[in-house]
């Protein structure tokens, strides 16, 4: 279950308050509301996910976006949930690498036209990226130490071809085991867009959820992310099955730190 929602501390009168109090509200009737077993995602879930996006919106405008959102909801809880499902089949979703069926396309709840632009644009951007990403692995092991990049375990293939590896592996006192390439945006998103079906569901979802990136985080993904360049270095890490599986699961997450300490 999500944690719990922090207090207003956001200046009253500002949009900011106005959106985040909304979701606060939500939250406190959540417990009180009789849902189906099967809601998916359930209210309160809805109240904590829009609520946390405004508190880690990575920019500025990024954050007025999700507030201006969830004020033209104008507190109605059926909006509000569509907008929460928009979010996490579009902006959550994007960050596993195996994602099962594509959502049926739905647009912005909000039906601002800044987001339908943005994603008619981008539909017409995105190239498929490649499936096979055996050199970017190759080249994510040799920047990160050929070691996974949170655990420090040495990486096995590695080691059994490299003599010098599997002997720094020795001396570091761990057990060497299988790495991923781990995207951060997964390739999974645009991949089988193109062919007789490039107007299809799977290439409407890719462009909603990018322009859903670009709209949250300032990230334009045809610019940075399209097509090989899915698998640039900035995209990937080196991770041991546990750690990429628990990461894939969104289940492990990185914060802004100091210097080495990035968890």
């Amino acid at each position: 279950m999500p944690t719990p929602l922090p207090p207003n501390l956001y200046a009253s009168g500002t949009p900011m308050h106005t959106a985040y109090s909304t979701c606060l509200a939500f939250q406190a009737q959540a417990p009180q509301l009789q849902v189906p077993l099967a809601a998916n995602p359930t209210p309160l879930v809805c109240a904590r996910l829009l609520g946390y996006m405004i508190l880690h919106s990575p920019t500025s405008q990024g954050r007025a976006n999700i507030c201006n959102e969830i004020r033209s909801c104008n507190g109605n809880r059926d909006m509000f949930h569509d907008m929460a499902k928009f979010y996490v089949d579009r902006y959550l979703r994007s960050f596993r690498s195996t994602k099962g069926r594509t959502p049926v396309h739905s647009d912005h709840p909000s039906r601002q036209a800044s987001f339908d632009e943005m994603q008619g644009t981008i539909r017409y951007l995105l190239d498929e990226p490649p499936k096979n990403h055996v050199e970017a692995k190759a080249a994510a092991l040799e920047r990160d130490g050929y070691r996974c990049m949170v655990s420090g375990t040495y990486d096995m293939r590695s080691c059994e071809k490299n003599p010098d590896i599997a002997v720094l592996a020795v001396q570091s006192g761990t057990v060497a085991r299988e790495t991923h390439a781990s995207h951060i945006f997964a390739p999974s998103t645009s991949q089988d867009i193109s062919g007789p079906d490039a107007d299809g569901p799977k290439h409407n979802f890719a462009a909603s959820a990018w322009a859903v990136m670009e709209r949250t985080g300032s990230v334009l993904v045809p610019d940075e992310l399209n097509g090989p360049d899915i698998h640039r270095l900035e995209n990937i890490m080196t991770l041991e099955t546990g750690v990429h599986s628990l990461f894939d699961n969104l289940k492990l997450w990185f914060e802004p730190g100091s210097g080495d300490d990035c968890l």
